[in-house]
Protein backbone atom coordinates (compact mmCIF):
# COMPACT_ATOMS: atom_id res chain seq x y z
CA UNK A 1 0.00 0.00 0.00
CA UNK A 2 2.73 2.33 0.97
CA UNK A 3 4.88 2.04 -2.32
CA UNK A 4 1.37 2.23 -4.17
CA UNK A 5 1.00 5.33 -2.28
CA UNK A 6 4.31 6.30 -2.82
CA UNK A 7 4.22 5.64 -7.01
CA UNK A 8 0.82 7.45 -6.96
CA UNK A 9 2.34 10.40 -5.38
CA UNK A 10 5.68 10.43 -8.17
CA UNK A 11 3.20 9.94 -10.93
CA UNK A 12 1.29 13.17 -9.66
CA UNK A 13 4.84 14.94 -9.21
CA UNK A 14 5.54 14.03 -12.23
CA UNK A 15 2.33 15.10 -14.15
CA UNK A 16 2.12 18.06 -11.51
CA UNK A 17 5.68 19.36 -13.03
CA UNK A 18 4.18 18.43 -16.70
CA UNK A 19 1.11 20.45 -15.81
CA UNK A 20 3.14 23.51 -14.99
CA UNK A 21 5.40 23.53 -18.31
CA UNK A 22 1.94 23.18 -20.35
CA UNK A 23 0.59 26.08 -18.38
CA UNK A 24 3.27 27.57 -18.84
CA UNK A 25 3.42 27.89 -22.54
CA UNK A 26 0.11 27.92 -23.10
CA UNK A 27 1.04 31.55 -21.00
CA UNK A 28 3.52 32.21 -23.46
CA UNK A 29 1.46 31.22 -26.20
CA UNK A 30 -1.07 33.78 -25.46
CA UNK A 31 1.25 36.60 -24.77
CA UNK A 32 2.32 35.94 -28.03
CA UNK A 33 -1.40 35.77 -29.55
CA UNK A 34 -1.98 38.91 -27.82
CA UNK A 35 1.07 40.48 -28.89
CA UNK A 36 -0.23 39.59 -32.74
CA UNK A 37 -3.22 41.18 -32.15
CA UNK A 38 -2.08 44.24 -31.18
CA UNK A 39 0.45 44.15 -34.19
CA UNK A 40 -3.13 43.33 -36.02
CA UNK A 41 -4.59 46.52 -34.93
CA UNK A 42 -1.25 48.17 -35.50
CA UNK A 43 -0.79 47.54 -39.03
CA UNK A 44 -4.75 47.93 -39.62
CA UNK A 45 -4.88 51.60 -38.56
CA UNK A 46 -1.47 51.63 -41.14
CA UNK A 47 -3.47 50.41 -43.69
CA UNK A 48 -5.77 53.27 -43.17
CA UNK A 49 -3.27 56.03 -43.44
CA UNK A 50 -1.62 54.11 -46.41
CA UNK A 51 -4.94 54.30 -48.74
CA UNK A 52 -4.77 57.39 -48.26
CA UNK A 53 -1.15 57.98 -49.16
CA UNK A 54 -1.25 56.10 -51.74
CA UNK A 55 -2.25 52.75 -53.70
CA UNK A 56 1.25 50.68 -53.53
CA UNK A 57 1.25 51.04 -49.74
CA UNK A 58 -2.22 49.81 -49.80
CA UNK A 59 -1.40 46.29 -51.25
CA UNK A 60 1.64 45.85 -49.10
CA UNK A 61 -0.53 46.79 -45.95
CA UNK A 62 -2.55 44.19 -47.15
CA UNK A 63 0.29 41.76 -47.66
CA UNK A 64 1.51 42.36 -44.36
CA UNK A 65 -2.25 41.89 -42.66
CA UNK A 66 -2.56 38.76 -44.23
CA UNK A 67 0.99 37.09 -43.10
CA UNK A 68 -0.04 38.37 -39.35
CA UNK A 69 -3.51 36.97 -39.40
CA UNK A 70 -2.54 33.74 -40.63
CA UNK A 71 0.43 33.78 -37.82
CA UNK A 72 -2.38 35.04 -35.20
CA UNK A 73 -5.10 31.96 -36.80
CA UNK A 74 -1.33 29.56 -35.84
CA UNK A 75 -0.85 31.14 -32.52
CA UNK A 76 -4.64 30.58 -31.45
CA UNK A 77 -4.92 26.80 -33.09
CA UNK A 78 -1.61 26.03 -31.06
CA UNK A 79 -2.81 27.40 -28.06
CA UNK A 80 -6.22 25.57 -28.45
CA UNK A 81 -4.34 22.28 -29.15
CA UNK A 82 -2.21 22.98 -25.62
CA UNK A 83 -5.69 23.60 -23.86
CA UNK A 84 -6.98 20.86 -25.48
CA UNK A 85 -4.02 18.53 -24.15
CA UNK A 86 -4.19 19.81 -21.06
CA UNK A 87 -7.69 19.07 -20.16
CA UNK A 88 -6.94 15.33 -21.48
CA UNK A 89 -4.32 15.20 -19.32
CA UNK A 90 -5.98 16.20 -16.64
CA UNK A 91 -8.97 13.76 -17.73
CA UNK A 92 -6.53 11.08 -17.37
CA UNK A 93 -4.99 11.85 -13.71
CA UNK A 94 -8.25 12.03 -12.69
CA UNK A 95 -9.15 8.64 -13.89
CA UNK A 96 -6.36 7.30 -12.20
CA UNK A 97 -6.45 9.05 -9.05
CA UNK A 98 -10.35 7.31 -8.83
CA UNK A 99 -8.70 4.15 -9.95
CA UNK A 100 -6.45 4.01 -7.54
CA UNK A 101 -8.49 5.21 -4.51
CA UNK A 102 -11.15 2.65 -5.30
CA UNK A 103 -8.20 -0.03 -5.32
CA UNK A 104 -7.04 0.95 -2.14
CA UNK A 105 -10.41 1.12 -0.71
CA UNK A 106 -10.89 -2.59 -2.14
CA UNK A 107 -7.72 -3.32 -0.52
CA UNK A 108 -8.67 -1.78 2.83
CA UNK A 109 -12.08 -3.49 2.63
CA UNK A 110 -11.01 -7.05 2.16
CA UNK A 111 -7.90 -6.24 5.37
CA UNK A 112 -11.07 -4.90 7.44
CA UNK A 113 -12.74 -8.54 5.75
CA UNK A 114 -9.39 -10.33 7.07
CA UNK A 115 -9.22 -8.84 10.76
CA UNK A 116 -13.11 -9.69 11.00
CA UNK A 117 -12.39 -12.96 10.44
CA UNK A 118 -9.50 -13.14 12.84
CA UNK A 119 -11.71 -11.55 15.69
CA UNK A 120 -14.41 -13.92 15.18
CA UNK A 121 -12.06 -17.10 15.42
CA UNK A 122 -10.35 -15.85 18.52
CA UNK A 123 -13.74 -15.22 20.02
CA UNK A 124 -14.50 -18.32 19.05
CA UNK A 125 -11.08 -20.12 20.58
CA UNK A 126 -11.91 -18.05 23.48
CA UNK A 127 -15.48 -19.64 23.78
CA UNK A 128 -13.94 -23.18 23.04
CA UNK A 129 -11.60 -22.66 25.98
CA UNK A 130 -13.55 -21.33 28.43
CA UNK A 131 -16.46 -23.95 27.92
CA UNK A 132 -13.44 -26.16 28.57
CA UNK A 133 -12.39 -24.32 31.60
CA UNK A 134 -16.05 -24.41 32.72
CA UNK A 135 -16.17 -28.65 31.93
CA UNK A 136 -12.97 -29.58 33.88
CA UNK A 137 -13.86 -27.77 36.86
Amino acid sequence: KQSDISRLELELASVSEDFRLKIEECVSLTDSLEQVRSEVQIVRNQMIQAEADARDQQESGRDVIACLEKTMADKENEWESCRTSLEAEVDSVRIELKNAAEAYKENLNKQQTTFESIILEKEEEAREMKFQQVESE
